[in-house]
């Protein structure tokens, strides 16, 4: 339930209850079992984290996150002004990295190895492996 709804009254509940077939009945019943059931679950889970026994596993044992993907690179933020796609400056001047090659290395490599699958009329299983 959101924090924005209430519970219905009782009056109501019982109200409802008298259109619906005897079937759907046990179907309601069941949805909301297997609703509670995975609440409980969930409590539970939670429990040591609420009551200060873990810490998640993106901070430090003070609670203060490890890192903040806002500023570590995770994301990178930008404005589009006019069609125009301007990205802001990464932290600590760091460039935004994907990987030790370059777009135009990666597309020469792929383009490559590509070209070995097509002639490779022995390999059984007949796909990329990356």
């Amino acid at each position: 339930m959101s924090a924005d709804t209430t519970p219905i009254s009782p009056a109501r509940f019982a109200a409802a209850l008298k259109d619906l077939s005897i079937s759907m009945l046990h179907l309601k019943s069941l949805e909301i079992r297997n609703s509670i059931a995975h609440l409980q679950y969930s409590n539970d889970q939670l429990r040591p984290f609420a009551e200060g026994s873990a810490t998640a596993l993106s901070t430090t044992q003070n609670g203060e996150p490890q890192s903040s993907p806002w500023t570590d690179g995770t994301f990178q933020t930008g404005t589009i002004h006019n069609g125009q796609v301007t990205f802001d400056s990464q932290p600590n001047g760091r460039p935004a990295q994907g990987g030790s090659l370059t777009d135009e290395q990666l597309r020469a490599a792929l383009e490559e190895r590509l070209g070995d699958i097509a002639n490779e009329d022995e390999d059984e299983s007949g796909g990329l492996h990356l």
